[in-house]
């Protein structure tokens, strides 16, 4: 996962079609080859990283009880639902009207905040997709569950001795992913910062 969610994001990118058409966008992979291989390798931690921190919580959660993922998931993806449908983006941009476009433009939204969150793939930073800010806000909202997830799971119980060990490794986790961030914007063409917490 981590490497297939890294070499979309720096395909795209390093595409020359895309950094001609879209330069305000495509870009921020640096031009030097020993660059390059940092943060590609950064792209790799992150998505890595971000994929066992969401599937912890999320697992955490269900030993607790299946309502509690219910419950974060309704609350996460309608959030992002309600956000879309204020700033008048909800409707995808296929060409496609009346209930199929907004039952397209439904499935389109949710599928794509869900790989978004699982996988942090960059690309999807797009304001015509999740958009900066809002993968941020994911990211986020991820770590929080998980150690949420961790407290609910520690008083019911269930896990045992296991608490130990899923402590450890739930600071781990983040701790890994922060340096992996640190260390691909350290490397990114500085300009391109901005497109990862946009509000656009």
């Amino acid at each position: 996962c981590g490497f297939t969610s890294a070499q979309i994001s720096y395909d795209f990118d390093t595409d020359p079609t895309n950094r001609a058409e879209k330069p305000d966008f495509y870009g921020y992979v640096p031009d030097k080859s020993y660059q390059r291989k940092i943060c590609f390798g950064s792209l790799i931690a992150i998505s890595s990283c971000t994929l066992a921190i969401k599937t912890l919580g999320l697992v955490l959660l269900g030993a607790v009880s299946i309502y509690h993922i219910a419950l974060f998931l309704a609350l996460d993806i309608g959030f992002f639902l309600l956000l879309k449908i204020i700033r008048g983006d909800f409707m995808h941009s296929l060409p496609l009207e009346d209930k199929t476009g907004i039952v397209v433009s439904l499935l389109e939204r949710v599928g794509v905040k869900v790989i978004s969150d699982f996988t942090s793939v960059v690309q999807l930073r797009s304001p015509q997709e999740v958009g900066g800010a809002q993968s941020v806000f994911g990211q986020l909202t991820s770590v929080a569950t998980l150690f949420i997830a961790l407290i609910l799971a520690e008083d019911s119980g269930k896990l045992g001795y296991e608490m130990d060990r899923l402590w450890h490794i739930s600071y781990i986790l983040p701790g890994a992913a922060l340096f992996s961030y640190i260390l691909f914007f350290t490397y990114i063409n500085k300009s391109y910062t901005r497109t990862f917490y946009t509000l656009e």
